[in-house]
């Protein structure tokens, strides 16, 4: 079976047929390092990075997609000028 192993703080084993976690002592302790308005502020900046990066890749595909339409037009366009 395929394995993959992810380099982070808290290691984690996973098999394509059965995903499993470390059971390490500090896998499973909770961090008290952020707490009440810093661990919201926390969430808030990564909630909003993550919505930036969604709405630059929609605005990427947006203009592929709008440059492929633009060039399918012109390829019928020159066409139905050859065909008539």
């Amino acid at each position: 079976m395929n394995r993959i192993d992810t380099p982070t703080r808290c290691r984690l084993s996973i098999t394509l047929a059965t995903p499993r976690r470390c059971m390490e002592e500090s896998c499973m302790a909770k961090s008290n390092l952020i707490k009440g308005r810093d661990y919201k502020n926390f969430l808030r900046e990564i909630k909003q990075r993550v919505h930036r990066a969604q709405y630059d890749a929609l605005k990427v595909v947006n203009k592929e997609l709008i440059a492929l339409y633009w060039d399918i037009g012109r390829m019928i366009l020159n066409v139905s000028f050859i065909s008539a």
